[in-house]
């Protein structure tokens, strides 16, 4: 049995198979939670952590969540039945995360395996993120065999609403040698500070991957108030320093898309609460994002609790 075993009575608390995972837990160090599945993706989105750990100086916590046999879990304090089925599930779990640990070079790294049972991957999530407080969450998303972009799953929505840490969206895509970010923000976004909380992160993130960072400003269709001149917005902003400012033409979702193109974006990072007025019921402009481009998104919490904060003080 891993070592940290939960109470049987909590079909969502992790199995931990790191011996030093105590100590990562209380430690004040960074970490980056790389969310795994069994796709083909996933050891892309490792050695995309593997990466940025040497940047940050963090640590990796590989978490997978299984939800086929959450009900045994909760079962098996009264089932001889269920309680073989978690030990078998404990076995194969630990047996696919020590392989996928060992599928990178990583030997100067800190890498921590665990995994759990949820009802929900995004409920196992959460439960991870508030033990752990990572600085970063790290998925991949499935491409289409054609290299197009493909809407999010129900699953995958369902993630993007709830992480409340920076979530980095890996589609697969090496980064440039000096990779680039683009923060796309409402151009009159009445919440200045999720704005600039946004732009922080971004400066952050690209200062220390030596990579360098840009803003493009989409215009609300539905908002009659005349745009801020990029000159304005980037004194505004001259503390953080962007590489560039950009218009953003037309409509927002397809302006975004020309912009990722034209400017060769490696991570193009967004709100997760910017909505451009939508329709009722309809998704957020990260989400819709989410469907139509082909690089990695990065989705920002509205109050983001993880080690970012921290970070910046460092």
């Amino acid at each position: 049995v891993p070592v940290g075993s939960p109470p049987e009575s909590d079909p969502r608390h992790p199995h931990n198979s790191s011996p030093n995972n105590s100590s990562l837990k209380m430690s004040p160090q960074r970490s980056i939670l790389v969310l795994a599945d069994r796709s083909t993706e996933a050891q892309s989105s490792l050695h995309k952590a593997s990466v940025l750990a040497r940047h940050l100086d963090a640590s990796i916590d590989i978490f997978l969540c299984d939800t086929e046999h959450a009900w045994a879990v909760r079962e098996q304090a009264h089932s001889n039945e269920a309680r073989a089925v978690v030990a078998a599930c404990d076995a194969e779990n630990e047996r696919f995360l020590q392989a996928l640990r060992g599928s990178i070079p990583a030997t100067d790294l800190r890498i921590n395996l665990s995994f759990g049972c949820a009802f929900a991957v995004h409920e196992g999530l959460a439960e991870r993120v508030e033990q752990l407080r990572p600085m970063l969450v790290i998925k991949s998303l499935a491409n289409s065999r054609e290299g197009r972009a493909r809407p999010p799953q129900p699953a995958e929505m369902q993630i993007i609403r709830s992480c409340r840490v920076p979530l980095l969206l890996s589609q697969g895509h090496q980064w440039q040698p000096v990779p680039r970010f683009c923060v796309a923000l409402d151009a009159n976004a009445r919440d200045e500070v999720m704005s600039r909380s946004i732009l922080l992160t971004t400066a952050q993130l690209a200062r220390e991957c030596h990579g360098v960072w840009s803003v493009g400003l989409m215009r609300d269709p539905q908002d009659r108030r005349s745009d801020p001149e990029p000159s304005d917005i980037q004194a505004r902003w001259r503390d953080l320093a962007p590489h560039s400012v950009h218009q953003v033409p037309g409509s927002p979702l397809e302006g975004v898309v020309d912009l990722i193109r034209e400017q060769r974006i490696d991570v193009l990072v967004l709100g997760e609460g910017t909505r451009l007025s939508p329709r009722a019921g309809q998704p957020s402009f990260a989400e819709q994002v989410v469907g139509r481009v082909t690089c990695d998104l990065m989705v920002i919490p509205r109050d983001p609790s993880s080690q970012w904060s921290r970070a910046r003080s460092l």
